[in-house]
């Protein structure tokens, strides 16, 4: 294929929205980058800079950068006229959630998440439409990682605590104050890139908390853990599939929907985040005690998720940018 291929992603990202769309945009430029011959291009529109024109911004951008593809993982489910003033025969990919049963015009739509919905009228699940466990963009380590997971449950002597890669409503600090009485237990706990200065600085740093600040890759982390406390997106997704027993914390209606999913598959327990300082503690408690619910949460979480979905993902982007060559 010729190098002069080129993907264009265009993605939204902020303190406010979360970092999760922007991380998995990148896992999939990475996983296209080792697969075919061409250097994928991130365009990151942050919601928090209020950029006056986000629309002209990107005409401006395939105007001065043309593409072959396009790639959104932003929200253009109240704006479908945005796909009307596109280049003419760009084809374009959407991996939004919110977009996959409104969104007319795409070549593909991807629906990464566990709420399943109904493509427009005309367009087909399974053939211009995928959904579901089988699509969500997780670390490409996770089925290597999954593999030398720990076959018995051993008694649980870490925790990891990683709300997201933004944590915009302060779980974190929250988490780590209401597990301060737990003996013999260290808690590992994840600063996202765009966590707030002061959330970190009140984190407490001593030898049973340790802080990982902003690292590239969270699943090596989460892989080392007895038990997850998540957010309800990527990094429960990714939790689940490792088979760690995972409690979840959802930071709005859509993740509260995919934690009540998961708990209803027993694949994870979710709480609600108004009552952390009581229900999270209980439930670490309930699930050191409890070997049996533990296994049983590894196994149907395993079972939900086999982390596959990158090489899906990219192999479908791959396909249309074949036919484009022929």
């Amino acid at each position: 294929m010729s190098r002069r291929r080129k993907i264009t992603v265009r993605v939204d990202g902020s303190l406010k929205l979360g970092m999760g769309h922007v991380m998995r945009c990148r896992r999939l430029a990475e996983y296209l980058e080792q697969h075919i011959t061409l250097s994928p291009e991130i365009l990151t529109l942050s919601g928090d800079e209020e950029i006056p024109n986000p629309k002209e911004y990107l005409l401006r951008h395939l105007a001065t950068h043309p593409a072959n593809l396009l790639v959104i993982d932003c929200n253009w489910a109240d704006c479908p006229e945005m796909m009307e003033s596109l280049p003419a025969g760009l084809p374009v990919v959407s991996l939004h959630e919110h977009n996959f049963p409104i969104l007319t015009g795409v070549a593909t739509a991807i629906n990464p998440s566990l709420v399943e919905q109904k493509p427009p009228p005309g367009y087909k699940l399974g053939l211009t439409h995928f959904q579901g466990p089988d699509y969500l963009i997780l670390d490409e380590q996770i089925p290597d990682l999954a593999k030398k997971q720990r076959a018995e449950m051993r008694n649980p002597a870490e925790i990891v605590i990683c709300l997201g890669g933004a944590d915009p409503d302060g779980y974190t600090l929250r988490v780590v104050d209401s597990l301060a009485g737990l003996t013999g237990i260290r808690l590992q706990v994840v600063i996202g890139p765009a966590f707030a200065d002061e959330a970190v600085i009140k984190l407490p740093k001593n030898t049973s908390v340790i802080l990982h600040g902003k690292p590239s890759r969270v699943a090596p982390i989460l892989a080392e853990a007895d038990i997850a406390i998540t957010n309800a997106a990527t990094t429960m997704f990714e939790s689940i599939a490792l088979g760690i027993p995972t409690i979840a914390l959802p930071h709005n209606p859509y993740e509260t929907r995919q934690a009540e999913i998961c708990a209803k598959a027993g694949a994870a327990m979710a709480v609600d985040p108004q009552n952390i300082e009581d229900d999270v503690p209980a439930l670490i408690e309930h699930l050191i005690s409890d070997r049996i619910l533990r296994q049983g949460l590894s196994s149907k979480g395993r079972s939900m998720i086999d982390g596959l979905g990158l090489s899906r993902v990219g192999n479908i982007i791959i396909e249309h940018l074949e036919a484009l060559t022929e």
